[in-house]
């Protein structure tokens, strides 16, 4: 539903009824009355303030469109780089999970413009709902791709999945961790369960008491 006046009438009459149900009265002239009071701007309810706003200017290009066209030829910014930064940006910045990437806002565009191709510091001011996380985290996005470019390489993690590692040269086994038969563990290798020694002098004790 897009009318937000019928919505504040429904929600509005949802309440007022609320207060006839479980406290009803026996003459429908105080219901009337009371109704009278609580529905009044500032009691029950304020009057909606609709505010019209024009849609905000669009580019038409998607995040790797908008980020090619505005850092393509800047210093430092190869196409590495660029790729790199469409898709940290495409990874759920200016794409919702599971669906098509977002165009980017003009404003959102000059903000890359500015703080990363010039250099400038820059303040966003704009209304609520335009992307201003967006424009601001795109530059800082935008800094950490062009930092990770100089990070060495971190070597590969040991590997640790023992069950499918090659056996050690020599070791004469085609596996490298044999497994071990169920009889094997019947045989000696079970766990026991010894009980604490006061609860053993308790049974003693025990013991002791019944036959005496």
């Amino acid at each position: 539903m897009t009318d937000a006046i019928t919505v504040f009438e429904r929600l509005k009459e949802a309440y007022l009824r609320y207060f006839d149900s479980p406290f009803d009265l026996r003459f429908d002239e105080l219901v009337a009355a009371r109704r009278a009071l609580l529905d009044r701007d500032g009691v029950l309810h304020r009057e909606p303030l609709i505010e019209p706003q024009p849609p905000y200017a669009s580019t038409r290009s998607d995040a790797r469109q908008a980020i090619t066209n505005t850092l393509s030829g800047i210093r430092g910014w190869t196409p590495q780089l660029l790729d790199d930064l469409s898709e940290l940006a495409l990874a759920g910045l200016f794409r919702p999970q599971g669906q098509q990437p977002i165009d980017l806002y003009v404003h959102q565009v000059e903000m890359l413009r500015t703080s990363v191709a010039m250099g400038q510091d820059t303040v966003i001011l704009t209304g609520t709902g335009s992307g201003k996380t967006e424009a601001i985290y795109l530059p800082v996005i935008a800094a950490l791709a062009r930092e990770s470019a100089s990070w060495p390489r971190r070597p590969l993690p040991a590997r640790n999945d023992w069950w499918a590692m090659d056996p050690p040269p020599g070791s004469g086994r085609r596996v490298h961790h044999p497994r071990i038969s169920q009889r094997a563990h019947e045989q000696g290798g079970g766990c026991q369960r010894s009980a604490p020694s006061s609860s053993i002098r308790l049974m003693r004790w025990s013991k002791t008491r019944s036959h005496g």
